[in-house]
């Protein structure tokens, strides 16, 4: 765990921060080993408990989902479109309130489905009001999860008002190491990747390569994992496994002696 622990703080000083996602009532246990975290379930309730400097909370809000699932709490809305969707107003009540430990605030909209009557024109234009409506100062990421809007229009509108492309790994989107490789699809001077622990390879690979891509770039990364603590640890350590070299390359020392 203490080589883990060294791993995670050598590679923050090149601006990769690695860390897990969890509950709000986790975050100050969770910070003993990570000291970047990712708060679910804020809505403005008990925002104030977030400790962090690195910290991100996951908003919750029904301005971001096109049509209410079957299962939703209010039986009158269930399967019904959204007529609040992507409204700038409550958002903007909700990020108001962020304590000042909150850096990012990581905004999902949920997958729209083919059969909906809604294109990317329409999804693009009512996102830029919504982005437009953002208050300043707020390092906002969108996660999408609806494959066929991953065009460079879409990363362009992201860009231009300073949102970050949220890189998660939805099974209706594209796995991260194919998100990474997509033109412009990194939009801001940070990245934001929010993902489940794994350890097979394809992921690995995927992990690895964004590591490199924002290092190359001079980004800044934060990579949340969500799954048990300990399933975290393992996949940290394998990944800490495979990109040691990558990190013996960015030491200073190794530099001047190659010079």
């Amino acid at each position: 765990m203490r080589d883990l622990r060294l791993h995670l703080r050598a590679w923050e000083r090149h601006r990769i921060h690695f860390g897990i996602v969890c509950p709000q009532s986790r975050v100050t246990l969770c910070r003993d080993l990570f000291s970047a975290t990712c708060a679910t379930g804020w809505n403005g309730a008990a925002g104030e408990t977030i400790p962090g400097v690195d910290g991100a909370v996951m908003l919750e809000t029904n301005a971001l989902v096109y049509r209410f699932p079957y299962r939703y709490q209010d039986p009158r809305c269930r399967g019904r479109v959204n007529r609040g969707f992507l409204d700038p107003a409550p958002v903007r009540v909700l990020l108001q309130k962020l304590p000042a430990s909150v850096s990012t605030v990581v905004m999902t909209i949920p997958h729209i489905y083919r059969t909906e009557e809604m294109t990317f024109s329409m999804f693009a234009r009512q996102l830029e009001q919504f982005l437009t409506g953002m208050p300043g100062g707020v390092n906002a990421g969108i996660e999408l999860q609806t494959s066929r809007f991953l065009l460079p229009d879409y990363f362009e509108l992201l860009a231009r008002y300073g949102a970050i492309h949220v890189i998660g790994d939805s099974p209706s989107m594209p796995p991260p190491l194919e998100q990474i490789q997509l033109p412009l699809v990194l939009t801001a001077g940070r990245c934001i990747v929010r993902s489940a622990a794994r350890t097979d390879p394809f992921w690995q690979l995927g992990m690895i390569e964004i590591v490199r891509r924002c290092v190359d770039e001079k980004r800044s990364l934060y990579l949340y994992l969500s799954d048990t603590e300990e399933a975290v640890e393992q996949s940290l350590i394998r990944l800490m496994e495979l990109l040691r070299p990558d990190l013996a390359k960015l030491s200073p020392l190794r530099r001047r002696r190659a010079a």
